[in-house]
Formats: C-alpha cells, structure tokens, sequence
C-alpha cells in the first residue's frame, strides 16, 4: 500500500483532533468537578444521576418534615407529662377533701388550688408549636380552648407525609382530650363526659369542693372522674411515644439511605481530579510526538529522495 503525503496529513490531523478532544473533555470535567456534563458523555450514567438527585430531593423533603413532625410531637409529649402531673395533684387534693376530717371551709380552699390546676390545664390545652396550636385542627390559629372552657376548634387530624406513602399527624384535637363543645358549668354537674374530658374532670371536682352541701358520693365521684381522664391521658401519651419512634426509626432509615444516595451519586458523577491531570499529561505528549513526527516528515521533500 502506497502511502502518500495526503493520508499522512490526515492521520496526523486525526491524531491530533483525538488528543485535543480528550484534553479539552478531561479539562471541563476538572473544571466543573463531575464526570459527566451532559448526556452524551454517558447516557446510562446521566440517566442514574437523574434518579440520584430526584431522591436526594425527596430525602431531604422528608427529612424537613420529620423535624416538623418532631417538633410538635415532642412539644405534645411535654405538654401531656405536664398534664399527668396536674392529675396526679389533682387526685391527692380530691382524696384530701373526700376524706371526713375536711370542712366546707377547708374544702373552700383545697378547691382554690384546684382552681388553678384547672387554669393550668387551659393553658397547656392551648399550647402552640409556632403559631400552629396542637390541639386545634385545621383552624390551627384558633386557641382550641376558649374562655369558658370550651372547645372552640374543629377536631380535623392534620397529617404531614414523612416518607414514601408515610404520613403522621401533627396534632391531637383537643375535644379528644381536653372538653367538648359545651362550657364548664358553675355548679356540681354529674355527667358521664366527667370521665372523658380533663377539664370537665378537674371542673367537677373544684365545684364539689367549692359547693358547702355537697355530699359524700360527689366528692367519691369527683375520685373516680379524675382516675377515668387519667386512663384517658395514658393512651394518648401511648400514642405520642410510639408516634414519636416511628418518627425516630424514619429518620434514622433516611440518614442511611441519604449516605448511600451521596455515594452512588459522587461514584456516578465526581470526576477523578488526578487520573484526568495524568490523562492530560499524555495526550500533551502524545501530541508532542505527533508534532516532532509530523515535522520531521514534512521538512523531507523531493531533492531528499533524489540524492
């Protein structure tokens, strides 16, 4: 096969683009820090890089979520220990003025500080995370609570999606806990719902103090009340705990599989600086060689070939 200068001058330039390319290629991907810019550099790879970076996002969605989530179950966590303590002193002052060596005089001043669990009860059933009440349902800058000691909220369960078709709900209606739509009455009012709602529990028991004719059963029954919304109270908190550890195993799975994303994704995507500075390195040599080559034949010309 003859070769003539023409199909020497086109493998060179051939060589020449070759290396040129792969230095101009190796040298954005130093610049820009991944391996592949765009989908032609590898098609597969871009398309897993996709689907990296779509989790990565909805990881970190989640995870923003969870901390919603944490926020407020924890602050319903506190506030609900907070609300077994006022029962349990609630309970002590009930068995203190049910016993026969109490008179309407000292009753009258058990049932003050009775009156005050009460107004601390309100208080806590209006606890905000924010300027969201955790107690409240859609209406969740209406106080649940109102002055009378009513439920003034509406009793929707507001859900938060927390990982893939995972959600958890971010309050607890006060009418599951606290009272129902009626206000407090002034006077001894017996009343199943005593047993259900803490307010109307702890209502019972400061008018049965309060009330100098009252008589023995009420104040027995103002025992049995407050033990009912404690059991109450108990399964809410049950709730709450195991909420709040699903929220915790979650978060832990996201962390995990958040890691695991990263590092399919730098492997996908992160160019590898110092292989490429090689890489460089020989294709300026190779081109070096080229140019030397290149030169040497084309300075050979006819009279050359003459002597």
């Amino acid at each position: 096969m003859r070769i003539t200068t023409r199909m020497f001058y086109d493998n060179f330039l051939a060589g020449m683009n070759s290396n040129m390319q792969a230095i101009v290629e190796a040298s954005e991907q130093i610049s820009s820090g991944k391996r592949v810019n765009r989908p032609s550099d590898d098609p597969l790879a871009m398309s897993r890089i996709v689907g990296y970076k779509k989790e990565t996002s909805q990881i970190t969605q989640h995870k923003r979520a969870i901390n919603t989530a944490k926020d407020s179950l924890e602050t319903m966590d506190s506030t609900l220990t907070t609300l077994s303590s006022v029962l349990s002193r609630a309970k002590e002052l009930a068995i203190k003025g049910a016993s026969g060596t109490e008179t309407a005089q000292t009753r009258a001043i058990i049932a003050q500080e009775v009156d005050v669990l009460l107004q601390e009860a309100v208080s806590l059933a209006n606890t905000k995370v924010g300027s969201r009440y955790i107690f409240s349902g859609y209406q969740s800058t209406t106080a649940p609570v109102d002055s009378t000691g009513a439920f003034a909220a509406d009793s929707n369960i507001v859900k938060i999606n927390i990982g893939e078709n995972i959600d958890i709900s971010l309050n607890m209606p006060a009418s599951e806990l606290f009272n129902d739509a009626t206000a407090l009455p002034s006077t001894i009012d017996t009343n199943p719902d005593n047993s259900r709602y803490i307010l109307k529990a702890l209502n019972f028991l400061k008018q049965s103090l309060s009330d100098p004719n009252v008589t023995t059963q009420d104040l027995q029954n103002s025992i049995g009340y407050i033990d009912g919304v404690n059991d109450v109270l108990s399964q809410k908190m049950g709730e709450v705990g195991a909420k709040l550890n699903k929220v915790a195993d979650i978060a832990d799975f996201l962390d995990d599989r958040q890691f695991n994303v990263t590092k399919y994704l730098s492997n996908d995507q992160s160019a590898d600086v110092a292989s490429l500075v090689t890489q460089i390195a020989q294709r300026q040599t190779s081109l070096e060689g080229l140019r030397q080559v290149t030169t040497e034949f084309l300075s050979v010309n006819l009279f050359s070939f003459l002597r």
